[in-house]
């Protein structure tokens, strides 16, 4: 291979590696028309009994996105691209443990909650149309394999979750009660 074929190839790799980069930045930051689902995403059964949440308001940060039930699959988390995903575990009722509730930091979903503040209000909308209000009461940064702060979810309590910092290498966390 010679010089100049050499110095072209490479010049092509570090064309497509600036454009795919320059792809991820505007994803994260821009609101698309299309929104992929990146992810299949696991319907969780959910019982019709008792009213679940299907939306997810945040009025300060404008942040309104359905909640889609979710589980844990083959140690994955299933996320969908067109809302938040609502964490179903095996507990018998949604009453007995708080909520989690996770979904992507793209502009489009929860790319704003980093600017949410203590004491901002966070509404769940159900599907019998009731409302339950929380106040935020903590906000940290974690790192991704620091899973015991899910247990911070106990009951009242509602837990949102989504990727932050240098290339999604941290979890942003908020916390908020009833």
């Amino acid at each position: 291979m010679t010089r100049r074929s050499l110095f072209t190839l490479c010049l092509l790799f570090s064309f497509a590696s600036l454009t795919f980069s320059g792809f991820l930045l505007l994803r994260r930051y821009i609101t698309f028309p299309f929104d992929p689902q990146l992810t299949p995403i696991v319907h969780a059964e959910v019982e019709e009994k008792e009213p679940f949440p299907v939306q997810l308001v945040i009025p300060s940060q404008r942040i309104e996105l359905p909640i889609i039930p979710s589980q844990l699959k083959d140690e994955q988390w299933q996320i969908t691209g067109n809302g938040v995903s609502l964490l179903q575990t095996s507990q018998p009722t949604l009453k007995e443990k708080g909520l989690i509730i996770y979904g992507h930091n793209w502009k489009s979903l929860l790319g704003d909650l980093h600017k949410a503040k203590i004491g901002e209000k966070i509404t769940l909308v159900y599907n019998n149309g009731d409302a339950t209000q929380y106040v935020i009461q903590s906000i940290m940064t974690v790192r991704p394999t620091q899973l015991d702060v899910l247990d911070l979810a106990e009951a009242d309590t509602l837990l949102v979750y989504t990727c932050t910092g240098f290339l999604d290498s941290q979890r942003l966390v908020v916390l908020a009660h009833r």
